[in-house]
């Protein structure tokens, strides 16, 4: 069933063998200043429009912290995902989301999963510490990554996959295990003015990734740059 128009606020979810927040087939939904530990999914939204995530936190999912699937218009900011066993936030099969000022640390796959899904935003974030990839994109055209910052993630800080017109502008990746930024079967993409630092094998690769623009970076102390 669908309902519309629903805030949650100051809520707490923990130790729930499913979602500590599901929601289904909704519009103008908003989550702000709740807490989710130790659940299956943080919070789960699909088949909805217009949800709003505020100052949220997600601790300690079997999953992922955030999931939102098959959802137009999410926006996401100055939440948290901590210490999850997949992704921090996984955003699938979605149009224009946005994504700024949230935080993903020590999470189990990647700190920021986009699966296609098109035209999103991804601003100021910070994803340090998770297991594979700070920021990873997959399928998904017209992603625009500016001013985050990626550090200490166990393959690269940024990975885009077979998703064309990517744009990554003014964004810092230092200290990640493999790549600052990687793009593999990806076309047209934008990379320009980005800090990529002391990265274990390159500071920016790109792996069958034609037409792409690579402009005015800085560079340096990664061991194959």
């Amino acid at each position: 069933s669908s309902s519309n128009d629903n805030n949650f606020t100051y809520n707490t979810a923990s130790a729930n063998s499913a979602e500590g927040f599901i929601v289904d087939s909704s519009s103008n939904i908003l989550f702000n200043s709740n807490n989710a530990s130790s659940n299956y999914v943080g919070y789960y939204i699909f088949s909805s429009s217009g949800a709003n995530f505020s100052s949220n936190n997600a601790t300690g999912s079997t999953q992922d912290g955030f999931r939102i699937s098959g959802v137009t218009s999410a926006t996401l900011s100055n939440n948290r995902a901590d210490g999850n066993t997949e992704n921090g936030f996984y955003i699938g099969i979605s149009s224009s989301p946005s994504l700024s000022s949230n935080i993903a640390n020590s999470n189990g796959i990647h700190g920021f999963s986009i699966s296609t899904s098109n035209s999103g935003t991804v601003f100021n974030n910070t994803a340090y510490n998770n297991t594979y990839v700070g920021f990873y994109s997959e399928n998904s055209a017209s992603q625009n990554y500016s001013l985050n910052n990626a550090s200490n993630n166990g393959n690269s800080g940024f990975y885009t996959n077979s998703s064309n017109l990517s744009i990554f502008s003014d964004n810092f990746a230092f200290g990640n295990s493999q790549y600052g930024i990687f793009a593999i079967l990806s076309n047209n993409v934008s990379i320009v003015s980005n800090d990529v630092s002391v990265n274990g094998i390159a500071g920016i690769m790109l792996d069958d990734a034609d037409y792409s623009n690579v402009t005015s970076n800085y560079i340096h102390d990664s061991f194959n740059d």
